[in-house]
């Protein structure tokens, strides 16, 4: 009997001190995350540009009327810079223009891996020359008086030092009436950020 007494106690010993390590191990584990969370790259937009909506006003008078009449290109872009503590690897990138308005479900269409693009804490990706089909005067009169609405959507994936997978998705719309710049879409199933 004194011998079942001792295994029991020693079971009961074991089985606190199990406890406790299992407790410890996951506010270790939960203190590590914190730190991962902190250190962490952010990948955000800083600059949206637009190009092609208005006539250079620097070009020749010739110039203008022909290129006012012309259906053109128009041209966004666009930069993102790691305002994070860490580096990051961009993993797959995205991004279209769309005119009129915003299907209720996003599609970005994938551009595909791109491999080996490190972004340092404080660095930042340029994306030149997004380009949309010929627009002609018509549409493009329509989108500076605010009749038609154009759209900047996009999908970012990235990857921080520690392998923790991030995703920055995007939906801005050029607003001639409060002043010709790009504003966040109002749209939420379009705004994600992990």
């Amino acid at each position: 009997m004194v011998g079942t007494g001792l295994i029991f106690g020693t079971l009961c010993a074991t089985a606190t001190a199990a406890f406790a390590a299992n407790k410890s191990a996951k506010a270790a584990l939960k203190n590590a995350q914190a730190v991962i969370d902190a250190e962490r790259p952010h990948l955000l937009k800083d600059k949206l540009e637009l190009f092609g909506l208005v006539s250079d006003p620097s070009a020749s008078l010739a110039d203008r009327r022909y290129n006012a009449k012309e259906p053109r290109q128009l041209i966004v872009e666009m930069t993102f810079v790691n305002q994070g503590k860490t580096p990051c690897r961009i993993d797959r990138f995205s991004c279209g223009v769309v005119l009129g308005e915003l299907p209720s479900v996003p599609n970005y269409e994938d551009s595909g891996p791109i491999t080996g693009l490190w972004i340092p804490q404080g660095g930042d990706f340029h994306v030149p020359g997004l380009t949309t089909d010929e627009i002609d005067i018509a549409r493009r009169t329509a989108i500076m008086n605010g009749r038609l609405v154009l759209h900047l959507v996009g999908n970012v994936q990235y990857e921080s030092v520690f392998g923790v997978k991030h995703v920055t998705r995007f939906a801005y719309t050029y607003r001639t009436d409060l002043g010709a710049i790009w504003y966040p879409a109002e749209v939420p199933a379009y705004w994600e950020y992990t």
